[in-house]
């Protein structure tokens, strides 16, 4: 079994560069049906507003203002893992793809014990994104009925693997990654339809529960 993270898996993706690179300007989501029935919601690129890269008016967590929930996502991982530097450098970083490097560099790592922080990161980022962005949440509530999915070519971790061009994105038998992102996103958003007044905690943990790994 291939380690939760590892250099391989987000230097190689299994598909074509041109069809990594295609995929960018490509729209940024769509609905589509799938071979099983179900609807899903497909994005991809910075633009998107399900993206970690999007930028937020405002995200407060634990007291520090963050611009984009991979800000929060990578502070996290500083800070779970005791390197004060790197989380105050995460802090002061203005381009996501700064703060995502600055991520990598945490030390010391231990892949296990990032595989469950990380996704209790990932899960308190997008809670608090959506809850606190309504123009954002309008969004994510517009997909109601679907789940959501990352096509990003390059992370069979949080997207599935695969480009929003390939059509085998709409077969999840067919998915080369395990699309966490999109699984708490939907897992999020349909918690947000169920009770509109739910405490942000609430929220958080209903969504844990849900999303098994």
């Amino acid at each position: 079994m291939a380690p939760f993270y590892s250099a391989a898996l987000y230097d190689k993706c299994g598909c074509k560069l041109e069809e990594c690179i295609s995929s960018l300007s490509m729209e940024s989501s769509k609905k589509v049906t799938g071979v099983d029935g179900a609807l899903y919601t497909l994005f991809f690129t910075t633009e998107n507003c399900f993206s970690n890269f999007h930028p937020c008016e405002q995200l407060y967590i634990d007291g520090e203002s963050f611009s984009c929930s991979e800000q929060y996502f990578m502070y996290r991982k500083a800070v779970t893992f005791g390197d004060d530097a790197s989380a105050r450098k995460i802090l002061t970083a203005s381009r996501p793809g700064e703060m995502k490097r600055l991520g990598r560099e945490v030390t010391p790592f231990d892949v296990e014990t990032w595989r469950t922080a990380s996704i209790d990161a990932m899960i308190t980022a997008v809670a608090h994104k959506f809850a606190q962005n309504e123009s954002l949440r309008e969004e994510l509530l517009k997909t109601a009925g679907s789940t959501l999915v990352e096509c990003n070519p390059r992370d069979p971790i949080w997207g599935i693997g695969l480009s929003m061009k390939n059509p085998a994105a709409a077969d999840p038998k067919k998915w080369k990654g395990k699309n966490l992102l999109g699984r708490i996103l939907t897992e999020v958003r349909d918690c947000m339809i169920d009770d509109t007044d739910a405490d942000i905690q609430d929220v958080i943990n209903a969504v844990k529960k849900s999303v098994n790994v």
